[in-house]
């Protein structure tokens, strides 16, 4: 990953994205990732949402996630998470 941005969008931002942004923040910014604020990306129905730049400088967006239980449903295996959220992209498309 090379970078992380946090929805504050409306949703998000009441939804936990300062909490779950300091989780994510505790976890990546020591291994070089940046994790940053960002506006509304237009998933408001599915908050709370990151946006991932993957190592391929591709735009993932990953929704429904809870600040509480972000270790298990994101930090503790990426990958797969993102795989996921990339394929539901495409179909959406």
């Amino acid at each position: 990953m090379k970078k992380i941005s946090v929805c504050h969008g409306k949703k998000c931002g009441p939804g936990g994205a300062a909490q779950l942004m300091q989780t994510l923040q505790d976890e990546y910014v020591k291994q070089g990732v940046p994790v940053e604020e960002r506006g509304c990306c237009g998933r408001c129905e599915r908050h709370n949402t990151i946006v991932v730049l993957d190592d391929n400088g591709e735009e993932v967006i990953v929704s429904d996630l809870d600040p509480a239980k972000i270790r298990e449903q994101f930090i503790e295996d990426p990958l797969p998470v993102i795989e996921r959220a990339r394929i539901e992209q495409e179909e959406a498309m």
